[in-house]
């Protein structure tokens, strides 16, 4: 399933607002129209991903993408961690992604309010 080529009515975006600081969660992410969406400005998110929210990231907007969000749209101002299953435990990297000393090491590469450079974490 696609939300860029899938017939449907409305598709669930999530934007850096709607994950929870307190409980590291997607909270309230909008349902919009499929022609409304933000074309260019959307990532595909799976059941088991990890979106990180790189635009001030020691704000912590860190979750695990639940299966009611299976094959939705997340703002490009998240990475997104979709771990090799074979390899990471999904649960694992949410928890390593979510760790204070992981947040600060992230927000070392930031400019402004964003990140300067692209990190690449192996596994």
């Amino acid at each position: 399933m696609e939300p860029h080529t899938e017939p449907r009515e409305t598709i669930r975006y999530v934007d850096v607002s709607a994950v929870s600081r307190e409980t590291l969660e997607i909270d309230g992410a909008d349902e919009i129209q499929q022609q409304r969406r933000p074309a260019g400005r959307e990532k595909v998110i799976n059941s088991g991903d990890t979106i990180f929210a790189t635009i001030r990231p020691k704000l912590k907007r860190v979750a695990q993408v639940p299966a009611l969000y299976n094959d939705e749209l997340a703002s490009t101002a998240f990475c997104v961690l979709r771990p090799d299953r074979t390899l990471v435990d999904p649960d694992f990297l949410y928890f390593i992604a979510s760790n204070d000393i992981f947040v600060e090491e992230v927000a070392g590469f930031e400019t402004g309010a964003v990140i300067r450079q692209y990190v690449t974490v192996m596994f």
